[in-house]
């Protein structure tokens, strides 16, 4: 027997006032990925700050999917691209092909070009 599955909706007041520590990264991938699917882009843009707060914390396939999210939704707020770009390199440290990808994807669906984030996604390609 299945259990019903209780959402419930994630105001963007809500979003912005959560802290989210270290052990709670999982908990901020999961409110990304409900305001994405829920096609929630103030959302979206209100939780720039937390995940710029934490991206030295976050996973290459997490940051992957955060950036193929944002860039979906049509959020291409140029501050925060940048700021994800300077520091990707940090962050893809033994990253895989399939997050390589949907990274490269989502600099493409943003047309965001960076340099610096280019000369990652290529040199872990190599």
């Amino acid at each position: 027997r299945r259990r019903a599955e209780v959402r419930v909706p994630l105001s963007a007041s809500c979003a912005w006032q959560m802290a989210y520590s270290p052990q709670q990264m999982l908990k901020l991938c999961g409110v990304l990925r409900r305001a994405f699917v829920g096609n929630d882009r103030n959302t979206l843009r209100e939780l720039c700050g937390p995940v710029l707060a934490n991206i030295h914390l976050l996973r290459p396939n997490e940051l992957a999917m955060v950036l193929n999210h944002y860039a979906h939704a049509r959020v291409t707020d140029q501050g925060f691209w940048t700021r994800v770009s300077d520091a990707l390199d940090d962050v893809f440290v033994d990253v895989d092909p399939k997050a390589l990808g949907i990274a490269a994807n989502a600099y493409a669906k943003a047309s965001f070009r960076h340099d610096g984030a280019m000369a990652s996604i290529s040199g872990w390609a190599q």
